[in-house]
C-alpha cells in the first residue's frame, strides 16, 4: 500500500484491492473524517467500484463486474460525471472524473506524490455491513449462470494505439 497526502487530502493506494472495495468501512470512516472515498478498477475481470460518504451517509456506490454479473449495482444519486464518464470506464476516466468532482485530485498524487510504503499485513479485514449485504444480495440475484459456457459470454475490446 501507499499512502500520502496532496492538497489536504490523505490518499491510499491500496493495491490489494480489500480495503478500497470496503465499503461499509468508508461510512464508518467519514463518521469521524468527513467525506470519504475509496474507489478501484480491475479491468480484466471488468469490475469497477466507487463508494462515496459524507459524515457517515452514502452519497454514491457503484459496483459492476461484467465477468460475475449481468447487472451492475448503484445507490443514490449519480454523480454529475457519470453522464459522460461512466464509472466502468475502461482507462478510469470515469473513476478519476467522479474524484476529481468530489475534491480529490488523486491523478496529481499518483503522479507526483508524496508517499510512503506502508505494509498491512491483512491480518484483521473489515467488517461487513449494510452496504456489503446490498452487494451480496444483488451479486446472487444478478450473477452470471455457473456453467461451462462462460467462454462465449466475453467481448474481447479491441484499442487502437495511442
Amino acid at each position: 500500500m501507499t499512502i500520502g497526502e496532496r492538497n489536504g487530502h490523505t490518499f491510499v493506494r491500496d493495491t490489494s484491492m480489500t480495503l478500497s472495495n470496503a465499503d461499509d468501512l468508508v461510512l464508518e470512516m467519514s463518521k469521524r473524517l468527513g467525506t470519504v472515498v475509496c474507489a478501484g478498477a480491475e479491468t480484466v475481470s471488468g469490475t469497477y467500484w466507487i463508494t462515496a460518504a459524507r459524515d457517515g451517509v452514502p452519497m454514491r456506490c457503484v459496483f459492476v463486474q461484467h465477468a460475475g454479473m449481468t447487472r451492475g449495482m448503484a445507490i443514490g444519486d449519480p454523480i454529475p460525471t457519470e453522464a459522460d464518464n461512466p464509472i466502468e470506464d475502461l482507462d478510469g476516466d470515469g473513476i478519476f472524473a467522479a474524484l476529481t468532482w468530489l475534491g480529490l485530485d488523486a491523478e496529481g498524487w499518483l503522479a507526483e506524490g508524496p508517499s510512503d510504503v506502508l505494509r498491512w499485513s491483512g491480518e484483521r479485514k473489515p467488517q461487513g455491513g449494510q452496504i456489503r449485504e446490498i452487494k451480496r444480495t444483488h451479486y446472487e440475484r444478478y450473477q452470471l449462470p455457473d456453467d461451462d459456457d462462460w467462454l462465449s459470454r466475453l467481448t474481447a475490446v479491441v484499442r487502437e494505439e495511442p
